[in-house]
């Protein structure tokens, strides 16, 4: 049906969802679906401004659950080890791809106000890492799906490489 309405063929669509990472259109239809379901249920947390409520209450009160929804995802056990890590280290190095990419650039340019040695890259750059030391380095990788096959390799690398690392992806069971 979607070969039909996009005038490609079937096995277009197949080889379109598996240089998505997917394994075929029935994978890329689950998480399409999931990915749409959770969306849904974000947008159902915006709510249409109460006339007693400014627009800037409102504002705040979507930030208030935003925080909230994402504290109720986190593990304080696991968050202190990552705390424990992020201070041992002496630098943080990024991983991450297309808009994740963008974001990370400026959280790392954040990081650096605060002294904290990090950068960003959207790819492995295997001359660098042969340059670093693993004992002084903490590798992230951000992937929304937790599916990205750039970031899966890099994971692969740098596990491969004995790197310390930590992946930030959404709350779906991923690679």
């Amino acid at each position: 049906e979607l070969a039909a309405k996009s005038y490609v063929s079937p096995s277009s669509v197949i080889r379109f969802c598996q240089k998505l990472g997917f394994k075929g259109y029935i994978e890329f239809q689950r998480a399409y679906n999931y990915e749409y379901g959770l969306r849904e249920q974000k947008d159902n947390l915006i709510k249409e401004p109460q006339q007693e409520l400014s627009c800037a209450d409102t504002l705040e009160e979507l930030y208030k659950d935003t925080i909230t929804v994402t504290r109720s995802l986190l593990d304080d056990k696991k968050l202190k080890t990552i705390v424990n890590w992020i201070l041992q280290y002496k630098k943080i190095d990024f991983y991450a791809s297309n808009q994740n990419f963008l974001i990370t650039q400026e959280y790392c340019f954040k990081l650096m106000a605060l002294n904290i040695k990090a950068q960003a890259f959207n790819d492995i750059h295997q001359d660098y890492l042969n340059d670093i030391s693993r004992k002084d380095t903490l590798c992230v990788l951000i992937s929304h799906t937790g599916r990205n096959p750039t970031i899966l390799n890099l994971a692969k690398t740098l596990k491969n490489e004995n790197y310390k690392t930590i992946a930030i992806t959404s709350n779906i069971d991923n690679a």
